[in-house]
């Protein structure tokens, strides 16, 4: 009975959940049907309007259902309720009037221009509705009226958007952290943050991303395209003699193009690596080049230079596997790394060339957002500088550095216990078609110069649009490291990724902190391994972007005390003590102090070492200590620590304390206290260890 009861427990979920997917299925069902429905009335709206005829014919409360002219097209633009069947269409459309210039260019139609009419109209069909569900929905179609009607002649070529597909609504809220670019024409553009997904015991990594470019129209914004990308490594072995693998898929400016199935070396999934993901497949055999590629997976990867012996690679590119630690070309039967970019293109997730990062900036967390209008126009000013820079003669051997100028300030500490996110984000660009090149060469130009058979620019859209390149932040990718022990910065393994306690570029003061101008360092590899975090695939995918992001530690109060302050523990033998406030500085002012850890068998102290300025081959100067004598509240009792600063040596001239500027007995342990150490002629190499110790205590 019990067994009973338990499988009818297991039937009952069970249909209760295909009974909850047939509902969705059902409802996705009938939402496409209904689209169907609202394209099918926005077109008849337009094809009748090609014939000056209103939706009559259609159970409209239209205007009129006679034959009108060219002139009385505006008439209608009141709304209009259709009922298909049970569904209730609200029927919208807008219509503005353009004349035509004689260069065949097009201008808004003005009744002061001394014409009679315009020679066309742009009509916008926007049609509404709300399902069985109360969700809102619409849909909206755009096309071009000629002032003769198409029984008589055919359509005029006009500088305006005409045939534009069917609008999709879009909002940017559902694609939190995407940093807006604006491609120009009202048009943005962005990238999702990268997902890293650690699959197979940590061996493999997929990251997957969208880049989104849409159209802002007033309070509306309207989906133009959807790039759904995923980068992965794998292991694989490399396949004898000749296969059939597919060349990579290309943008050309208006879809990305599958390449051709071909027969070039390919490779298969590692036997020895079991459990990689399924799209290890198609990298494994897809990911090299035949002797007939026109396009490569790594069109910027330099040409194999070493000693191949006897292996022959049929125009295929180098691999290389790990042997003892070290990359080792492979041939025939040997396992090598392998990293892969993929497309979603018709459904399906098809092989395209590798990423190309080509600037790193290192900025705040929020500044991209924040200061939206000047991170865009530094990124789409690169984008400029770095296609300017591309000679069509010698690229892809040769890529160009483009100027990049951010306007992201530096990162500030003032005070201790706060911790600052910086963010890192790559500029990629991806390999250009001759084609392509040559057309965007073309509208940069505006349609003159040596590429001016390569575009059209009444009908093209903007260079930008077409031109693949993609802002990512790669906070969570980029290794990050610090150039001052004053600082930490977070970077923890990618293997990490999924635990909450998982940081990358998370600013702080460390234990013993001091004012400092110093900065934190972002660089991650080139190519798709970038994306991946992974072990680089050759010696070339070694090759790393970096950058280095500017941070001003200031804790010395407003306007700053003078000298370093200190904030730790710093250890006098066996002994420690805290020291809540040290200031050193030094004269000239333009010396370094820092702290350092001084080891002497099993007892570790920690001490100041200050660099004085050289002049005429020596270094001659002076070192201020203060505030290193504190009060210990005990219950109602005050005690004066007191404490004393000491040379590792007797380089100085002379060591006084001071007093508020008059000479102290440093025995008293007065907490204004001052120590002025004077050195003179010391040699380049000389370094001078400042220790603070107890009073009662040896100098070390």
């Amino acid at each position: 009975m019990l067994e009973v009861m338990i499988s009818v427990l297991i039937i009952s979920i069970g249909l209760a959940a295909l009974a909850n997917l047939q509902g969705k299925l059902t409802n996705y069902s009938t939402v496409a049907k209904q689209r169907t429905i609202a394209m099918n009335v926005a077109e008849q709206q337009i094809e009748t309007m090609h014939s000056f005829f209103t939706m009559g014919d259609t159970g409209a409360a239209a205007c009129s259902v006679l034959q009108v002219g060219f002139d009385d097209l505006e008439s209608c633009e009141s709304a209009n309720t259709v009922t298909v069947g049970n569904l209730q269409l609200d029927v919208t459309w807008t219509i503005t009037g353009y004349t035509q210039n004689a260069d065949g260019s097009t201008e808004p139609y003005s009744s002061n221009s001394g014409r009679v009419r315009p020679d066309l109209k742009m009509v916008t069909v926007h049609v509404g509705w709300t399902d069985g569900e109360g969700a809102s929905h619409n849909f909206e179609l755009q096309d071009v009226i000629d002032a003769t009607s198409i029984f008589n002649t055919g359509r005029i070529m006009a500088r305006v958007d005409s045939n534009l597909p069917p609008r999709t609504t879009f909002n940017p809220q559902n694609f939190p952290g995407v940093v807006e670019l604006a491609i120009g024409n009202d048009k943005l553009k962005g990238a999702t943050t990268p997902e890293p997904k650690i699959v197979n015991q940590g061996v493999n990594v997929i990251t997957s991303f969208d880049v989104i470019t849409y159209l802002q129209s007033q309070d509306d914004a309207y989906l133009q395209r959807r790039e759904e990308f995923k980068v992965v490594n794998c292991i694989c072995t490399l396949n004898s003699g000749l296969g059939t693998g597919r060349e990579p898929t290309v943008w050309d400016g208006k879809e990305y193009v599958l390449g051709e199935l071909v027969s070039k070396r390919t490779g298969s999934v590692s036997a020895d690596e079991a459990g990689q993901p399924a799209a290890c497949e198609m990298c494994c055999r897809d990911h090299h080049d035949s002797s007939s590629a026109e396009d490569s997976y790594d069109p910027f990867r330099p040409a194999f230079s070493g000693d191949a012996g006897s292996f022959n690679f049929y125009g295929d590119h180098a691999h290389y596997g790990l042997v003892n630690g070290i990359k080792e070309l492979a041939v025939e039967g040997d396992e090598y790394l392998e990293a892969c970019r993929y497309i979603r293109k018709d459904g399906f997730f098809r092989l395209t060339t590798d990423m190309a990062l080509e600037n790193l900036d290192v900025v705040s967390a929020s500044f991209p957002s924040n200061f939206n209008s000047s991170y865009s126009s530094s990124v789409v000013n690169f984008v400029g500088s770095f296609m300017n820079g591309v000679d069509a003669e010698t690229y892809p051997g040769v890529v160009p550095d483009g100027s990049y100028s951010s306007s992201a300030p530096g990162m500030f500490f003032g005070n201790a216990g706060v911790t600052k996110q910086a963010m890192s984000r790559g500029i990629y660009v991806d390999y250009l078609t001759d084609e392509l090149l040559a057309k965007i060469k073309c509208l940069q130009a505006g349609g003159s110069g040596p590429f001016e058979d390569h575009c059209n620019t009444l009908k093209d859209p903007p260079w930008l649009e077409i031109l693949p390149f993609f802002d990512i932040d790669t906070t969570s990718l980029a290794n990050w490291s610090k150039g001052s022990s004053a600082i930490t910065v977070t970077n923890s393994p990618i293997s990490d990724i999924t635990s909450n306690s998982f940081s990358r570029g998370a600013v702080s003061l460390s234990q013993d902190h001091f004012s400092v101008a110093t900065d934190v360092t972002a660089d991650i590899e080139t190519s798709n391994t970038g994306l991946t975090d992974t072990n680089p695939i050759d010696p070339d995918d070694e090759t790393e972007e970096s950058e280095d992001y500017p941070v001003l530690v200031d804790i010395g109060g407003t306007p700053p005390a003078a000298g370093i302050l200190v904030l730790g523990d710093i250890n006098a033998g066996a002994n420690q003590i805290n020291v809540e406030t040290v200031r050193v500085s030094q004269d000239p002012p333009a010396v370094n102090c820092e702290i350092v850890s001084i080891v002497d068998g099993n007892s570790t102290q920690k001490a100041y070492v200050c660099d004085l300025a050289l002049s005429g081959g020596a270094a001659s100067g002076t070192v201020t200590v203060k505030d290193y004598n504190a009060l210990k509240v005990t219950g109602n009792s005050v005690t004066v620590l007191n404490r004393k600063v000491c040379t590792d040596n007797a380089a100085y001239v002379s060591l006084q304390v001071f007093d508020d500027g008059v000479m102290a007995d440093p025995d008293l342990g007065i907490p204004g206290e001052v120590t002025v150490m004077t050195f003179s002629g010391l040699s380049e190499d000389t370094t001078i260890n400042l220790t603070i110790v107890k009073q009662s205590s040896s100098c070390p």
